[in-house]
This record gives C-alpha cells, sequence and structure tokens, in this order.
C-alpha cells in the first residue's frame, strides 16, 4: 500500500481540527451512535479498507477533497453528495467539484448501504464522510483522531452556492485571505487548504513546507 504523503495527513488535519461550522452541526458527540448504531465505525471502516484496496492512489485523495470542498462550502452537511435534478443544478455538478475523483463519493455511497442494512434511517451521509476521511488517513499511515458525530445532512444543494464560497483557482492573496477569515479560518488554515489542496488534485508539492505546518497545527493543540 502506498505510504501517506506528509501532504495529505496535513490537509485531513486541517479539514478536522478546524471544522466549519453551518447549519449540519447540531450537538455533536464521539458517542453520539453508541446506542443506536453502536457498529457504525467499524462498518465504514471495512468498507474503506476494501475501497483503498480497489483504488490505492485515488481513493484517499478523493474522499479527502470531497470532505474538503463540502465543509467550505454550506458547513460539513454532506450536501456536495446530492444529484442534480431537472430543476436543479446541485453543487456536485459545480465546475469548481467536476475534477473530484468518483471513488471517493462511491466509497460514501458504499458506507451508506452497508449502514442501511445494519441500522436504517440512523447515520448521516455528512458524519460517514467525516469519518471515511479519518480513516483514509489511518489506512495510508497517517494520525488517527476521535471523530465528532450528529451532523444533520443538508436537504439543499445549489451550484451557486459553490461558486459564491469555494475559492477559485485563479484568485490573489487578498481574496483568499477574505474567503478563508469569512469561514473562521486563519492565514496557517488558508496556507495548508489552499496549497494542499491542488496536491490531492495534482499531486506535488514542497514536503520541507508540509512538514513545518504539520508541527505547527499539533502545537495548537486545538483539539
Amino acid at each position: 500500500m502506498v505510504e501517506l504523503s506528509r501532504t495529505f495527513i496535513l490537509l485531513v488535519l486541517v479539514v478536522s481540527l478546524v471544522e466549519l461550522r453551518g447549519p449540519a452541526m447540531g450537538q455533536l458527540s464521539v458517542n453520539f451512535y453508541l446506542k443506536t448504531c453502536p457498529h457504525m465505525e467499524s462498518i465504514i471502516r471495512r468498507v474503506m479498507q476494501r475501497k483503498v484496496k480497489e483504488s490505492p492512489l485515488t481513493t484517499a485523495p478523493g474522499v479527502l477533497r470531497l470532505f474538503y470542498h463540502d465543509c467550505f462550502v454550506e458547513g460539513c452537511d454532506g450536501s456536495i453528495l446530492i444529484s442534480s435534478t431537472r430543476g436543479n443544478r446541485a453543487e456536485r455538478d459545480a465546475i469548481p467539484n467536476l475534477s473530484l475523483a468518483r471513488d471517493g463519493i462511491d466509497v460514501v455511497v458504499r458506507s451508506k448501504k452497508a449502514l442501511e442494512k445494519a441500522c436504517p434511517g440512523i447515520v448521516s451521509c455528512a458524519d460517514i464522510l467525516a469519518i471515511l476521511a479519518r480513516d483514509a488517513t489511518v489506512l495510508m499511515h497517517g494520525p488517527s483522531w476521535h471523530v465528532l458525530k450528529g451532523r444533520r445532512d443538508g436537504r439543499l444543494s445549489l451550484e451557486a452556492n459553490v461558486l459564491n464560497n469555494l475559492p477559485r483557482g485563479d484568485s490573489d492573496v487578498n481574496q483568499l485571505l477574505k474567503s478563508f477569515e469569512f469561514k473562521g479560518l486563519s492565514l496557517l488554515d488558508m496556507i495548508a487548504l489552499s496549497v494542499n489542496s491542488r496536491w490531492a488534485h495534482n499531486w506535488q508539492i514542497s514536503l520541507q513546507l508540509i512538514h513545518k505546518q504539520i508541527i505547527h497545527i499539533q502545537s495548537l493543540q486545538r483539539y
């Protein structure tokens, strides 16, 4: 199995440690499904393990970019997973999201199907995606953390929300700073997410810079 790059580790840490808040964020808890679906994390983990074996080079970065593109728009509500209809073009079909790896969406769909057999109607897709981002990191020899759960799935998914919220690829520094400040994120977060999102798409980055950012992120002890 391909070992996870420090770049990928940093990006998933930033998204997880500085999780963007939106309508989906209710009262979160590590034990949210303890009584209603106690084995949900192990079910998701098994699905992720099978998917990574099938597509080891695209599944992990695909899940991570999906998580980031979902969280930055309306919070981590899974609305990026909603399909477009005849009367509405959804987030997943917005131009910035057309390059998202289908493997990321596929592993969420597989996890949801497996969970519906075990505990139907209980686990949200938003929580599934958050757990998959953590599990992808662990499977590729990255760090682990406790995922807070209890997110509600978004019901609305609009292409316009992506275009109005997700930073453009040609944004200058000032535009990026405004976008990240509006989300309550710092300059360090902006550097990590902007640079490393390009890595998840292009697979190129300076590991020396990433190493310094990881050390700094961990020193903040925000988790």
